[in-house]
């Protein structure tokens, strides 16, 4: 069990050694984070109002939230 926990850390290691993570830098002066409705409304008000760089970080491939989880139909598909 033992050797098996090193190996791990070895390979672990010179797989963050040999492929160091992308660092991307983005230039905003406001940060919204989660594109649900909120934060679209939020990003919608502000960038014309404060005339600021406003940037949207979502972690899904869609925005919107939690509008895709509601079914159109009762007991309906999504």
């Amino acid at each position: 069990m033992h050797k098996r926990i090193l190996y791990c850390a070895a390979v672990l290691s010179a797989w963050l050694v040999a492929a160091p993570p992308a660092v991307q830098t983005i230039d905003c002066q406001v940060a919204i984070i989660g594109g649900g409705a909120g934060g679209l409304h939020t990003a919608f008000r502000l960038g014309p109002t404060m005339h600021a760089n406003v940037c949207l970080f979502e972690k899904e491939d869609q925005l919107g939230g939690r509008v895709h989880d509601v079914s159109r139909t009762p007991n309906g598909p999504l």
